[in-house]
Order: C-alpha cells, then structure tokens, then sequence
C-alpha cells in the first residue's frame, strides 16, 4: 500500500504494527511519509522526530520533512530550523530546500527574505523556472516602485518565451505594470 501510494491504508497497516509493538527503522519512516503526505503534520512529526532521535539525525530528508511538517502547521520557525539542518547535511544542488525556505518566508509576506532565497536556489540550479518565477512575484509584492519589478518578469519571460508554465501569468503582469507606469507618468 505504502508502495502503490495508497497512504491512508498504509497508515492502517502501519498502526496495527505499531499497536503490536513492532518498533523499527522503516516502519517508522513509512510511516512518517505516510502522515505528511495525508497532511497529517503533527503524526508526521511524531514520527520523524522517532526517527531523528532513535535512527539518524544525520539524514537530510528527515530533517527537511520534519521541517516541511512543521511548517504546514504554521511553525516556520521551527521548520526552517529543520530545512536549514537538511541543507548543512546534503550535498549540492539544494534548489528544493532553498526554495521550500523562499515560500515560508513569502506565506508570511517577508519578500525581502522571500528574494533572498529564491536567489540562493537560483544560485543552486539556474534552470529552476518556478524559483525564476517566484521571483519575480516576490519582486512585485517587495518594491514599491513598479520599474524595479520589470526586469524581473522580463527576464523570466526571456528565459522561457517558448515552454514557460508561467508565461501568460509573467507576460499579462508586465502588460499590467506598463499600463500603470504609462497612466502614472501623466
């Protein structure tokens, strides 16, 4: 079940084992998975913090799950903590774990830091066309002053004018910041 995806009766299977004292690294972390992916944050935790604690507190997946976790319950604090020990413990490219910060920060309108994430997992992996994008948001919704937001938009659209996923949303933005320049500029 945990296999098939089929997560709600994985955590079934998994909490009669745990109802029969059956205790072990992959239970755990099965069930772990199993929680987040059902956003069942805080089970999530209870389990990733077992497997921290009891299994390796050396894995970056724990740690960026566990942050992830904590964070679909608001507790960005403490998931950064997490998502910023997964990054100390992984190797390159860390564009996810970056990007995963950019958006805690951004969910709570702190698009200085937003930018300053986004920039990082650009730095990572410059062919991170949603981190590109989030960008430009994250500019949009920071400056005050819409000249400083066209070129952010610009170079998006320019990195991606033939596939972009986000073209028409980048594009229908510039159009709409040039008609409040062109109306401002009377």
């Amino acid at each position: 079940m945990y296999y098939t995806k089929d997560f709600h009766e994985a955590i079934s299977a998994y909490e009669l084992l745990i109802d029969q004292q059956v205790n072990n690294l992959q239970l755990h972390e099965h069930l772990a998975f199993s929680y987040g992916k059902t956003y069942q944050f805080e089970k999530a935790i209870e389990h990733f913090t077992i497997l921290i604690n009891e299994y390796d507190d050396k894995k970056p997946s724990y740690h960026y799950n566990i942050g992830k976790s904590f964070m679909g319950l608001s507790d960005f604090e403490k998931g950064r903590h997490h998502v910023e020990t997964a990054i100390a413990l992984q190797e390159i490219p860390l564009d996810a774990q970056y990007l995963t910060l950019a958006i805690s920060y951004s969910r709570q309108g702190k698009f200085k830091e937003t930018m300053r994430y986004l920039r990082k997992a650009l730095k990572e992996n410059s062919k991170n066309e949603y981190a590109l994008y989030q960008l430009a948001v994250a500019a949009d919704n920071y400056y005050t002053e819409k000249e400083s937001v066209l070129p952010f938009y610009e170079k998006y659209i320019k990195s991606y004018l033939k596939d972009g996923s986000y073209l028409e949303l980048a594009q229908s933005c510039v159009s709409e910041i040039k008609k409040e320049l062109h109306f401002n500029s009377y």
